[in-house]
């Protein structure tokens, strides 16, 4: 039937079994070793679309110089099979020490973090070698590339001059190289719709490759849907847009669903998003084959991102208990402050707001926010005001702050982040708040002082301190009012920040609670009412809140609204926590009800 089926293995373990034979069959083959023929054999898996496997047998069968070698051949046909994370893997068992192809190789692992949406170690790789001196234009043009898509405005200033320098030796309207035309797309990114609509327009016009063409057309469509604003400027600026949009739609109709390419499946997807979001009218919907080929490959590219980050969190814990288990613990290290020379007795009071929002002062200088418009910044600062002081571990921090990205990606997350910090805690050139050395970070406590370590005096004094109406009267104010906010609201995923969070308002409720049992027995109903009502309003699954509200209001002659409380919180135990009230509860219940007042 001139046809066979063949038995599943996993390269591994045919490699575990049959390594030691790898070599007669060699000499019965063409190829001069085990190398060549794996590399043979790679090759022609990857033409028959086994990308993931062809880069397994390179890994196993194979040296590592012939590893990397293969891997700088055949880097653009694993990225247009969008096979990101074998091809990762296989970069980091033999390309990170290749000599040969080194920046080729380099060039290629940052598209793929990229495509992995490893963003630190994809800007990392790409603004490292895309100054090099021994740098291809091609391998240049594409990291500036990646550096423009992921990085900041000095990324982009730096893919125009390289623009720049492509324009000015080319000739006038002549054919654009593939180099110049991805620095041209680089120039443009961050820049808006039309500037890069008119890019694409002159790389059509200079008969730029379809690598180039596609990256222009994809992020046109994708800055037309981050603006969710349908309509342009002027019918020729929508013209030129429905130009790229119609180029697109016929690249689509013309490729076939099975040779889809991972670039050509992004400009398919950020076109169809452009139309979901209304920028473009229905009409330029990709066809319903090409967005569900395109649909595949982006699923399969999110379960390798979603691999991807837990290998790579996997690895970063690994490598902390190694640097944990081998550290010297009874090892002294001094302290120092990041500014030497700059006492901290000398500085001005460092103030934190952490309740309701982020609030900064110098003395009496208010800080400018815009150095902590980095959500993690802000998250930063609020963990060492958290601490009071006490030295925060740098690896803890580094498993709280980026608990998904690779430890070395995450040690330049945070150096990045505390440089921030300092440039917002500077005073007179220099930042005396901030302390730390080789393994942990502080804040001087001596020029601390936050709005939360007030609220916790204030629970103190409520539950431990002095009956003192006029005083408690002003803490139940500043309760209501400066204490009111939530603990760093802007702070969402953080699972240090949102357990401080919790721990803050179970201490706030407890010492409301105790504040009003303790008025209710000096003979202060009135004023105890006050600090239940508050308690209770903070948590309504608090019973103990629930109660110290009953008691106080039986105290204050409010019966009706004793019995009122009660419903009240059995109907949200019932409805929220399926539970009933406590007997503690119903007892304060029948003697609401059943008490009788006494006749005069």
């Amino acid at each position: 039937e001139d046809s066979f089926d063949a038995v599943a293995i996993d390269v591994p373990v045919l490699a575990q079994g049959f390594s030691r034979a790898v070599d007669r069959v060699v000499d019965g083959s063409t190829c001069g070793d085990a190398s060549e023929l794996a590399v043979c054999i790679a090759a022609m898996l990857l033409e028959c679309g086994a990308a993931a496997r062809a880069c397994a047998v390179v890994r196993f069968f194979a040296t590592k110089p012939a590893c990397a070698s293969w891997l700088a051949a055949h880097g653009a046909d694993l990225l247009s099979a969008a096979c990101f994370k074998p091809a990762h893997e296989l970069f980091v068992y033999a390309g990170k020490n290749a000599r040969q192809n080194r920046i080729l190789l380099a060039a290629d692992e940052a598209v793929r973090l990229a495509a992995l949406d490893d963003a630190a170690c994809a800007l990392f790789l790409a603004r490292k070698f895309a100054s090099s001196r021994s740098i291809d234009p091609e391998s240049r043009s594409r990291l500036l590339l990646v550096a423009s898509c992921l990085g900041d405005d000095e990324d982009r200033r730096r893919a125009e001059s390289v623009a720049a320098e492509f324009a000015a030796r080319a000739k006038v309207g002549g054919p654009i190289a593939p180099a110049a035309a991805f620095s041209l797309v680089a120039a443009h990114v961050g820049k808006g719709v039309m500037p890069l609509a008119e890019a694409w327009g002159e790389l059509a016009s200079r008969g730029a490759p379809d690598g180039p063409l596609v990256f222009a057309a994809a992020m046109v469509f994708w800055a037309l849907a981050q603006k969710k604003t349908p309509g342009f400027a002027s019918p020729e600026d929508a013209r030129t847009v429905e130009r790229v949009a119609l180029w697109t739609c016929d690249l689509a109709a013309r490729t076939p669903s099975a040779a889809m390419s991972w670039q050509c499946a992004f400009l398919v997807m950020s076109l169809s998003r452009a139309v979901e979001e209304g920028s473009l009218p229905t009409r330029f919907s990709p066809a319903a084959d090409a967005l569900a080929a395109a649909r595949a490959i982006e699923a399969a590219r999110f379960t390798e991102c979603a691999a991807h980050r837990r290998d790579s969190l996997r690895e970063e814990r690994a490598r902390a208990e190694r640097e944990r288990s081998s550290r010297d613990r009874y090892e002294a290290r001094p302290i120092r402050s990041e500014t030497p020379g700059a006492p901290g007795s000398s500085a001005p009071i460092l103030y934190v707001r952490l309740l309701g929002g982020l609030d900064v002062r110098i003395g009496e200088q208010q800080v400018d926010m815009q150095a902590f418009s980095r959500q993690k910044t802000k998250t930063l600062l609020a963990l060492l005001v958290l601490a009071r002081g006490r030295e925060l571990s740098r690896e803890r921090l580094l498993e709280t702050l980026w608990p998904d990205s690779p430890h070395g990606c995450a040690i330049k997350n945070f150096y990045s982040v505390w440089s921030q910090l300092k440039r917002g805690l500077d005073y007179e050139g220099t930042c005396p708040y901030l302390l730390r050395d080789q393994g942990g970070v502080r804040l001087d406590a001596r020029l601390l002082r936050s709005d939360v370590a007030e609220l916790d005096s204030i629970c103190r004094a409520l539950s431990f301190g002095e009956i003192d109406l006029e005083r408690w009267r002003d803490h139940l104010e500043a309760i209501d009012g400066s204490y009111s906010g939530d603990l760093l609201p802007s702070e969402s995923v953080n699972d240090d920040i949102a357990a401080a969070r919790r721990r803050l308002r179970i201490n706030l409720v407890d010492s409301l609670v105790c504040a009003s049992g303790r008025l209710l027995e000096s003979g202060e109903p009135r004023a105890a009412l006050w600090f239940a009502r508050e308690a209770a309003g903070r948590d309504r699954s608090r019973e103990d809140a629930c109660a110290a509200l009953m008691e106080a209001q039986l105290g204050a002659g409010q019966r009706a609204a004793a019995i009122d409380t009660y419903l009240s919180c059995r109907r949200y135990l019932a409805e929220e926590l399926g539970i009933d009230p406590s007997p503690s509860i119903v007892a304060l219940y029948r003697s609401a009800v059943e008490a009788e007042e006494a006749l005069e």
